[in-house]
């Protein structure tokens, strides 16, 4: 018995004085850098749906980010998803790497993100050079919460790096244990602009553990899509 208590004394005090910060749940990446040796893995499991002329497609996707600190302003990272799209085989899609380095912190924070796309959403290996950048920004609203905004710029269909997505996300927390969010996003699609919101909660089990639930919806007359997810971030 003795011994039981003192692990759990043990445990206990490695958890981190600072709280995580993750990008789950959510569309927006935040501007938070992992601590220098410390990493975080964010892990969801998302179920959506998409309805265009008639068809229905549906997704079951895992998607998981492996950070780490390099120093006070950067930090290294890793995104994969797996992928089983209408009950066939999982695949490994979308792989990712880069990183972040932190420009400005006040009131208004600032990161750029960028990663190398290896791995597309085909699940092939990329033979042009594909990569992904996001200008992150959080505005701290204090006892309101926050605005956070993305503006992001890709290749993915293109031959050059165009804006083609963009997001806008009001978080607040509500209670020592609980914060929400309501989001509004918008991808490019051909000419087309697609737009979409979420909304959920997170859950903070201890300073190192955060739960999540969200689910969304399009806001487009020719697409019907809707999704939810359940997922975690971990710090160890």
């Amino acid at each position: 018995m003795k011994l039981l208590i003192l692990l759990f004394i043990l445990i206990s005090s490695a958890y981190s004085q600072e709280v995580i910060q993750t990008g789950r749940p959510g569309q927006s990446i935040g501007t938070s850098i992992i601590p220098m040796k410390r990493f975080q893995l964010q892990s969801g499991l998302e179920y959506n749906e998409v309805e265009v002329e008639n068809k229905l497609n549906t997704n079951l996707i895992n998607n998981n980010v492996i950070r780490t600190g390099l120093s006070e302003k950067l930090e290294a990272s890793i995104l994969f998803d797996l992928n089983e799209l209408n009950a066939n085989e999982m695949q490994t899609q979308n792989l990712q790497v880069g990183g972040r380095i932190r420009i400005l912190t006040g009131k208004l924070n600032l990161i750029f993100q960028t990663r190398v796309q290896l791995i597309n959403f085909d699940a092939k290996i990329n033979k042009k050079f594909k990569v992904n950048n996001i200008l992150a920004a959080v505005y701290d609203l204090g006892d309101n919460g926050s605005l956070t905004s993305n503006l992001i710029f890709n290749n993915f269909d293109e031959d050059t790096s165009v804006f083609n997505a963009y997001t806008l996300n009001w978080g607040i927390s509500f209670h020592e244990k609980w914060n929400t969010f309501i989001e509004y996003y918008s991808n490019k699609s051909e000419d087309n602009w697609v737009s979409a919101w979420d909304t959920g909660l997170g859950y903070l089990v201890h300073n190192d553990l955060m739960l999540d639930f969200s689910f969304g919806q399009d806001l487009d007359d020719d697409i019907d899509s809707q999704f939810i997810s359940l997922g975690f971030s971990y710090r160890i």
